[in-house]
């Protein structure tokens, strides 16, 4: 395939929203690209997407990662909203971003946080590592978190209400024991967490995937964050 020497490629991966807007929540992060680009004179050669995907994955792992990956080429400008929409991973978006500097590909960040950044001058280059650096580190401390509290729960070993707290069952001598099916529901959210997503979109994902609430109904974002703060608190 011949591609274009000075191709702009868009790439914007999101989570849905409860109201059943995905389009929207998209064309908004999109929209704010597609105004950098006017601003900086860039036009667009294509928009590539990845839903429901999470930013823990390599882009060699995503759909619209790795069309990403087969269209870059030499002098090519890849745009993204923020560097978390892209990169949650620090060593990945280190030799990625590298990869593509030796190949003159600039990787421009069109809203973080109100600026605008890209790669191609030294300063550019320093602040993206620095926000890939803490896009990674709020990865890792989420993740701490959630596993020291369920470390507690284990060697309190008792229940602490009238019911388990979700993600726990109750023995005979009511001690407490992880119960599998759950755990995965807790991952699940706080993977989405993690990912970027609001309590409404974990709530909706968590029902269309499948994953049983502790009523066997569909999942609340009251109940989501009550989950959620729960591990946060049981950590500090």
């Amino acid at each position: 395939m011949i591609q274009l020497a000075k191709q702009t490629l868009l790439y914007a991966r999101f989570s849905p929203r409860p109201d059943g807007a995905v389009v929207e929540s998209n064309d908004n992060q999109i929209d704010r690209m597609r105004q950098y680009c006017r601003l900086a004179e860039l036009e667009v050669t294509e928009v590539i997407t990845d839903e429901y995907t999470s930013g823990k994955l390599p882009l060699s792992e995503r759909p619209g990662g790795r069309r990403l990956l087969d269209l870059v080429a030499k002098g090519s400008h890849v745009v993204i909203q923020k560097v978390d929409r892209l990169f949650r991973n620090y060593p990945e978006a280190g030799r990625t971003v590298d990869d593509w500097s030796s190949m003159g590909v600039t990787l421009h960040l069109a809203d973080q946080g109100g600026c605008s950044i890209d790669t191609s001058t030294a300063t550019g280059y320093l602040m993206f590592g620095q926000l890939a650096l803490f896009a990674d580190f709020e990865r890792r401390v989420i993740g701490e978190r959630t596993s020291q509290a369920m470390k507690r729960y284990v060697r309190i070993g008792r229940r602490v209400s009238a019911e388990p707290p979700y993600g726990w069952a109750v023995n005979e001598d009511k001690s407490l024991r992880p119960d599998a099916t759950e755990q995965a529901a807790v991952d699940r959210m706080v993977e989405l967490r993690d990912d970027g997503a609001g309590l409404r979109a974990i709530a909706r994902t968590l029902t269309e995937e499948g994953h049983a609430s502790r009523n066997g109904g569909d999942w609340h974002h009251n109940t989501v964050s009550r989950i959620l703060t729960r591990c946060e608190e049981e950590c500090e």
